[in-house]
């Protein structure tokens, strides 16, 4: 590996000027489901109040599981890694990050 003047490894040179390519794919799954609080109190408010106990189970939870895999071909050499997603707002943060990298190696 070529090194420039400050004594930075500097990949790029040693390819010949060529880019890395850097792909993102989302292996996330969102599932909606009842909660178990709901279920419980539904089924202890149906003696009290029958009707409005039954709204409870109209109750959704949303979870976001899964991972996003990152990867970065550079020549002959490829990297991969996949990171872990509990919410939505980690899957924006992740695609936010990969853009920002990507937007620096044009």
């Amino acid at each position: 590996m070529s090194e420039d003047r400050e004594g930075w490894a500097n990949p790029t040179a040693e390819a010949g000027g060529l880019r890395p390519r850097i792909s993102i794919n989302d292996l996330t799954t969102v599932r909606e489901s009842t909660p178990a609080w709901a279920i419980v109190v539904a089924l202890l408010g149906f003696f009290v109040i029958c009707a409005l106990s039954l709204l409870l189970l109209l109750v959704k939870e949303t979870r976001v599981e899964g991972t996003i895999q990152i990867t970065v071909v550079f020549g002959d050499r490829f990297f991969t890694t996949q990171v872990p997603v509990r919410s939505r707002s980690d899957v924006v943060r992740i695609h936010q990050q990969f853009h920002y990298v990507r937007s620096l190696t044009c």
